[in-house]
């Protein structure tokens, strides 16, 4: 009897001992039947200790004023934008750093095409899902919010890898005029084309003249390198 107490006593300490497991969680939206907006915005407003967005279009309004709400009551934030969102019309960048927010530009020669956040290095939102109006209102898009602490370590290095080396700069600009313009007159995102290391011509992802080399580019900075359509595949001009 009393091996058996020792027994059970050393399988408690036992287990006692092991490290506290943290369960992976994954929740997913779908955008006109879900409200990834409405998830985006629960998760900012939860954030405690630090918010790190890289995204590729960020237009959406109510978003960039809940991101300043997060900065307001302490919350360090950083977002790493593609280098168009710059100069963009209807870009939130310039309202946000005139907020006092650090913005930080990429400076990939091409597209900076992530769309992912990291809230207090705890979870990490992702997916098709730029932050636009156009994204939860009119487009087929996906959104995943996922708690799994090696994933999310994995999307805050890549953060902080662009954030220190990939970058233009580290502007205080002023809001666009535009800042109020209602959603009708907000443009569709940027359509993306494909070019290979060779050709002058731009090209849908089918094509197969990328069958050697496949690099997304904006069809207007495709235009302005002077880039024009391919004529087997036909892509938007």
């Amino acid at each position: 009897m009393l091996k058996s107490k020792i027994a059970i006593l050393g399988i408690a300490m036992l287990v006692l001992s092991l490290p506290t497991i943290t369960l992976a969680s994954v929740d997913v939206y779908f955008s006109l039947i879900d409200d990834p907006e409405g998830a985006i915005i629960e998760e900012l407003n939860k954030a405690e200790k630090s918010i790190d967005i890289a995204m590729y279009y960020f237009t959406d309004r109510d978003l960039a004023n809940v991101v300043i709400d997060a900065h307001n009551r302490g919350v360090a934030v950083r977002i790493y934008l593609d280098k168009e969102q710059k100069e963009a019309k209807y870009s939130k960048s310039g309202y946000l750093a005139k907020q006092g927010l650090s913005i930080r530009y990429s400076n990939n020669p091409y597209l900076m095409h992530h769309k992912f956040a990291v809230i207090d290095e705890e979870l990490v939102i992702t997916g098709s899902y730029n932050w636009t109006a156009y994204a939860g209102a009119r487009n087929n898009e996906n959104l995943l919010v996922i708690r799994d602490p090696p994933l999310v370590s994995r999307y805050e290095q890549e953060f902080d890898r662009l954030w220190n080396e990939n970058y233009l700069g580290e502007e205080k600009l002023e809001a666009p005029a535009q800042e109020l313009k209602p959603l009708a007159e907000e443009p569709q995102t940027e359509k993306i084309v494909y070019i290979t290391k060779t050709g002058r011509k731009y090209h849908r992802l089918d094509c197969r003249y990328l069958s050697k080399s496949c690099i997304p580019i904006s069809l207007t900075e495709a235009k302005r390198r002077g880039y024009t359509p391919c004529k087997v595949c036909k892509p938007p001009s």
